[in-house]
């Protein structure tokens, strides 16, 4: 292991303790909550709340078709980088919104209240998110490590660690 070496005016001080991230990737979600990998991220499994969000959806539907059409048999994130680079700022927006909330699909909960359907997304600390898939599965993976570990990073978009962990045990 190679020794940083520092300017002598620099003041620092380092520790010998030896510190363990773990680095989560997107089959961490699928494995613990069926999440979809970038491959499955457009089946457009998402119950539309609204008008708004269902001319979003088709849009975003439409924009996918066209672009398998003339790209058969190319990847997803090639789809998300075209629309990204050539898209308008309308697409653009329309593409960002279906991915956080096909991310998101199984952390929202509907209620109806003072006579409407209501939606909400879990917070971290709320009980409901047991009754999610996948939580109290990545919950069991990482509280043994939790002692060992001085961080998680992961690549994923969703908030599977997150509610898995709770405020309580993460920073």
């Amino acid at each position: 292991m190679k020794q940083l070496q520092f300017p002598a005016s620099a003041n620092v001080s380092m520790t010998s303790a030896s510190c363990t991230s773990l680095l989560l990737g997107a089959g961490f979600s699928k494995w613990a909550a069926d999440l979809p990998l970038a491959s499955q991220l457009f089946d457009f499994e998402i119950v539309p709340f609204g008008r708004k969000e269902h001319s979003r959806l088709e849009k975003v539907r439409s924009m996918k078709q066209l672009w398998n059409s003339r790209w058969p048999g190319h990847y997803a994130e090639q789809f998300v980088a075209d629309v990204f680079k050539f898209g308008s700022a309308n697409d653009r927006s329309a593409l960002t919104w279906y991915i956080v909330r096909r991310i998101s699909e199984p952390y929202i909960w509907r209620e109806w209240r003072s006579g409407r359907e209501r939606r909400h997304v879990l917070m971290i600390n709320e009980n409901r998110k047991f009754e999610r898939r996948g939580v109290r599965e990545a919950q069991k993976f990482l509280l043994p490590l939790n002692n060992s570990l001085a961080g998680v990073i992961t690549t994923n978009y969703d908030l599977l660690i997150e509610y898995a962990l709770g405020t309580n045990e993460f920073n």
